[in-house]
């Protein structure tokens, strides 16, 4: 068995189009072609693994999605114009090319609210095959799972449909738990919109107080293990647009830091369409955090894992005290 140490899992909920479709406006995701690869530029300086957590149609073709899976029941089916922002196989192609190993996990096929009762269980089910069928034609047997909007439900058709463990919903002392399913589940209603501006004010309390962020203890449900979640990587809109990029990353190193001292997980997460606006401030931000995680594993006392791997060292008690 290897020393005890810390460990810092980073997934990027990888959606495009599909993560707008509650929304009546979605901006321009097209430079998202040019900031994934610069994402994995990062990666691949500084030897560091990740989790993308991709919507199942991302891995297709539009004529792919057409002729080999017909419409869910129960779940809005979009993107038939076939446009780059709703099926995007080069850039999937890009990610599992990055010479630093990239895990493929699923975040669902249409980016369906899987983990809330206002999902049928049998479109849940479908929705956790169907992306498991489409990494399997990219060589990839996925292991983990991200639910949309971190709404974490339904654990049990996890180990039914062969995934092995998801990430825990948001942990910031900010998130309460029936604020969250307003926030998430029941979009553009008064509950939702009194959610958002409450939850909103709460969190740029916390970013500009740059609080410490918190590392929950892992935990196992039968054979599924839950990942912890530490930190949101935000970008510059609403309220986060008030905080300096480089408070994005100061907060990562002192949670870094903090996980390699208790040897616990330090679980980090955004989308790559965070990044769209203030994109370079935000990529310096991300490669100072990727650089600091490097030390640290380099001086023994950090290992940055994929979900998946996070996993596999939980189960073989390797660095969680």
């Amino acid at each position: 068995m290897s020393t005890p140490c810390g460990a810092f899992v980073f997934s990027l909920d990888f959606e495009l189009a599909w993560g707008y479709q509650h929304l009546p406006h979605a901006p321009d995701l097209r430079p998202l072609y040019r900031i994934v690869p610069q994402i994995l530029d990062i990666f691949k300086t500084y030897d560091v693994s990740a989790t993308w957590a991709a919507v199942g149609h991302l891995m297709l073709s539009h004529e792919q999605a057409q002729s080999e899976y017909p419409r869910i029941d129960g779940v809005p089916y979009h993107g038939e114009e076939g446009t780059e922002v709703f099926y995007a196989p080069a850039l999937v192609q890009s990610i599992l090319d990055c010479p630093t190993h990239q895990e493929l996990a699923c975040h669902s096929f249409t980016h369906a609210p899987i983990g809330s009762s206002r999902c049928p269980a049998d479109v849940a089910r479908q929705e956790l095959q169907r992306c498991q069928v489409a990494g399997e034609k990219w060589g990839r047997r996925m292991e983990s799972v991200v639910f949309p909007w971190n709404v974490v439900g339904r654990v049990d058709l996890l180990e039914e449909c062969g995934y092995k463990c998801y990430r825990a919903e948001n942990s910031e002392w900010y998130w309460f738990r029936q604020v969250r399913r307003f926030a998430s589940c029941a979009p553009r209603t008064l509950p939702w919109r009194v959610a958002q501006y409450a939850i909103r004010s709460l969190r740029l309390i916390d970013e500009l107080a740059c609080l410490a962020p918190p590392l929950p203890r892992p935990r196992r449900l039968g054979d599924v293990w839950e990942i912890p979640h530490s930190m949101f990587f935000p970008g510059f809109s609403g309220v986060s647009s008030l905080v300096p990029a480089d408070w994005r990353r100061r907060r990562a190193v002192v949670g870094l830091r903090r996980a390699a001292a208790r040897k616990r997980i330090f679980g980090m997460f955004t989308h790559p369409h965070n990044l769209l606006s203030g994109t370079e401030p935000l990529l310096r931000a991300l490669e100072g955090i990727c650089r600091q995680a490097a030390a640290l594993r380099d001086a023994g006392r950090l290992k940055i894992l994929t979900m998946a791997q996070a996993r596999e060292a939980l189960e073989r008690g390797e660095f969680i005290e």
